[in-house]
């Protein structure tokens, strides 16, 4: 029986596929912490009444919560990169040396588009009788309370699911396209925070966040941006429980313009814009169309994405 050679068409697929396995396999590891936590709770009173005594104190409370981050993100992308059986390109930790300070200020910008895009959305959900509004972070009073919840909202988040998103999924896939391998991270990194807000303002982060990592060249670049914009969130969420909302609108008001602007002086720094916005579109022959189809048909994917949503039905009737 003869067997023909593959195409560059044929090849590209099955390169595309094989990642999206190994992607949707990592992507669905990152429910099995909760599950576990969950079904420890309801089947073990001694490792419930362990639970609320962390619960209870704020450093123990931001520790656990860094190690559960850890542990949802890191092994799952690392043991991909293994069998990947090579680094992404984007996977770069180094400082940046081109465009740094231009490319930080538009992420900057991008995750306030994103803020402001979530807040119309939110509005208009509410129109129609739903609550759409993204939870705010639980925070802790004192020193170490306000330490700790850096380190736990801002710092930690910010590492590890750069990591993930940006560092190797981005990186596993940016043969085949930079502009293809934001977009798929982009999305999963919406989908992963199964919240009917969250998950477009993720979308608009993450596309923010990749575009950076992608022109800047490291991944050091987004978890920047990703801390800064954390941070913001931690520090908003501080000034709500002080302040009226007349006081809290006006100040969002004045700082959404502020950071536009800053976004805006960011693009302006930029010598080449039109080379800035040029993205590789890698060697294959397939399209973004048929290239973005076959990842998400992939058996692998096709089953993280039902989890996904099994999750959300999940955490909405909760």
């Amino acid at each position: 029986m003869f067997s023909y050679p593959l195409t560059k068409s044929e090849i590209e697929i099955n390169q595309i596929r094989r990642a999206a396995n190994c992607i949707g396999a990592a992507y669905a590891f990152i429910f099995l912490p909760r599950w576990l936590l969950e079904f420890f709770i309801r089947n073990s009173s001694g490792f419930a009444r362990f639970i609320y005594f962390v619960a209870s104190d704020t450093v123990y409370s931001a520790i656990f919560d860094m190690v559960i981050s850890f542990l949802t993100f890191v092994p799952p992308f690392l043991l991909f990169l293994i069998i990947l059986r090579r680094s992404p390109q984007v996977i770069n930790f180094s400082c940046p040396k081109r465009r740094s300070l231009p490319l930080i200020l538009i992420g900057v910008g991008i995750c306030q588009i994103g803020e402001i895009m979530t807040l119309l959305f939110s509005d208009a959900i509410s129109i129609f009788g739903e609550s759409a509004s993204m939870a705010a972070p639980a925070l802790e009073t004192g020193v170490y309370g306000v330490v700790f919840s850096v380190l736990s909202i801002a710092v930690v988040p910010a590492l590890v699911e750069e990591f993930a998103l940006r560092g190797v999924v981005l990186g596993a896939l940016r043969r085949h396209g930079e502009g293809f391998a934001i977009l798929i991270s982009s999305i999963l990194f919406g989908l992963m925070h199964l919240n009917l807000t969250q998950t477009p303002f993720a979308f608009v982060v993450g596309l923010g966040l990749g575009f950076i990592a992608v022109q800047g060249g490291s991944v050091f670049l987004a978890v920047i941006v990703h801390f800064i914009n954390n941070l913001t969130s931690i520090i908003f969420s501080y000034l709500g429980s002080e302040l009226g909302f007349i006081s809290r609108s006006a100040i969002f008001c004045s700082y959404s313009a502020a950071v536009l602007a800053i976004g805006i002086l960011g693009l302006m720094l930029c010598r080449n814009r039109k080379e800035l916005f040029s993205l590789n579109r890698g060697e294959g022959e397939l399209s973004f169309k048929k290239k973005t189809a076959v990842f998400f048909s992939s058996p692998v994917m096709i089953a993280a994405m039902a989890l996904t949503v099994i999750e959300f039905i999940r955490i909405q009737i909760g």
